[in-house]
């Protein structure tokens, strides 16, 4: 069809303000995803960790880690320490106390003789 011959009747010249009408809104609602988008993008951007970031923090965690386990071992060595000694002064106590219980009945023994012997 040439466009210099070509007649345009209502119907078509409503069709072609209709798809105008719709494409203007497409537009503009693309550039409000677009603009909504970029703006995500760019906060995104903003409060991103990055990668030397990253592995700085990991790093500080690591040796934090490290220092911590080295801690609880000097601890757990410490509650051992403390536990053995525990253990060796009730073992002290009862080992005086079993003494001086055989001295005891002894001396009561050699009393007792003693005692018979002389009356």
């Amino acid at each position: 069809m040439n466009p210099e011959t070509a007649t345009w009747n209502r119907e078509d010249r409503d069709l072609l303000v209709e798809l105008r009408t719709t494409l203007a809104s497409v537009q503009r609602d693309i550039k409000e995803i677009k603009d909504g988008t970029s703006a995500k993008i760019s906060f995104l951007e903003t409060d991103k960790l990055s990668r030397s970031e990253a592995v700085r923090l990991n790093n500080e965690n690591l040796s934090k880690h490290t220092e911590y386990e080295e801690t609880l071992k000097a601890n757990d060595k410490r509650i051992t320490t403390l536990e053995d000694s525990r253990i060796e002064y009730r073992a002290t106590i009862k080992a005086w106390v079993i003494i001086g219980g055989g001295i005891w009945t002894l001396a009561t023994i050699i009393f007792s003789v003693w005692l018979a012997t002389k009356f």
